[in-house]
């Protein structure tokens, strides 16, 4: 399957996805257990959830453990071929090479749960909210979240963690470049799920909710490097229910130096660019040997299909 540039950026290696799960969250069970708490409430079918986007397929055992088949999707082949692999064991799998967007080509009305890990600011939302609809049955969830950056609670540290960040974010850009499609997914990504918009007669107003956010900007301040002038978009529906300043102690972690460095190798850069190197020995300055307390800022969108 053709890929656009932009999705390249997780065109990667098996040995990379071992470092990106181990620098990824343990997402808590708590954050599973809304999904399927909210699911069980307007459906009463469990036999069939869809992971989008799904890279490796990290998260399809959490969802084979409530559902009877899991499908796994992802538009790069070499991803769902490492899935094949990890996921070999177990039978309830069953796997696409697609983009959300293409998946408009499932059975109609055949999903019970769509969910989207860290993905939907990669898709054009416009025809990926159009594919959810079509696959999903009427009363089926669909469940997005987002927990891409981890954010310190110490002021010092987080400020040359947030520069940090700020320059990884640059240097993938340099590398991969800022067309239209590029600038697209940082604005979304920026936004949160804001960015994702469920057209009103595809779908019942639907719940927004951010954790751990030490400040509204603070994941625009982190990823959107401000030379390019780009803003966050938001595509939220007036009716849906909207819940911030949530804190979920579940996605707290004290990490040091390695810790962090784990989860930076999550976003594929060049590890020895100078100012990185700098800004690595800058916040070691700070942190020492010692681990500092942070959370994952995290946003859960969940709809159902009318």
């Amino acid at each position: 399957m053709a890929t656009q540039k932009g999705d390249n950026v997780y065109n990667q290696s098996a040995s990379f996805w071992e470092s990106y799960i181990k620098g990824r969250p343990s997402i808590p069970d708590s954050f599973f257990s809304t999904i399927f708490a909210y699911h069980a409430s307007h459906s009463a079918s469990f036999s069939y959830a869809h992971e989008v986007g799904a890279g490796v397929g990290v998260h399809s055992p959490r969802l084979a453990a409530r559902f009877a088949n899991v499908l796994i999707s992802d538009i790069i082949d070499t991803n769902i071929q490492i899935a094949k692999t990890r996921l070999q064991s177990q039978d309830c799998y069953t796997f696409k090479c697609s983009s959300l967007e293409d998946t408009i080509d499932l059975a109609p009305a055949s999903i019970d749960l769509v969910f989207a890990s860290t993905m939907m600011h990669f898709t054009d939302v416009e025809k990926a909210a159009r594919a959810v609809h079509h696959q999903l049955k009427p009363g089926g969830t669909f469940a997005a979240g987002l927990y891409g950056t981890y954010a310190q609670h110490e002021p010092e540290a987080q400020k040359i963690w947030q520069k940090l960040v700020l320059w990884i974010c640059n240097n993938i850009i340099q590398k991969y470049g800022l067309d239209g499609r590029a600038k697209n997914i940082l604005q979304n990504e920026a936004a949160g799920l804001d960015s994702v918009g469920l057209p009103d007669e595809w779908f019942h107003p639907a719940q927004r909710y951010d954790y751990n956010f030490p400040e509204r900007s603070t994941l625009r301040d982190m990823i959107l490097p401000p030379q390019y002038g780009l803003e966050p978009v938001s595509r939220a529906g007036e009716k849906d229910t909207v819940v911030r300043d949530v804190w979920d102690k579940g996605w707290f972690s004290k990490l040091g130096i390695e810790g962090l460095k784990e989860i930076a190798s999550t976003w594929p850069h060049d590890e020895e660019d100078e100012e990185i190197v700098a800004l690595w020995e800058e916040l070691r300055g700070v942190v020492g040997q010692r681990e500092v307390e942070g959370a994952w800022m995290v946003s859960l969108l969940l709809a159902t299909k009318k």
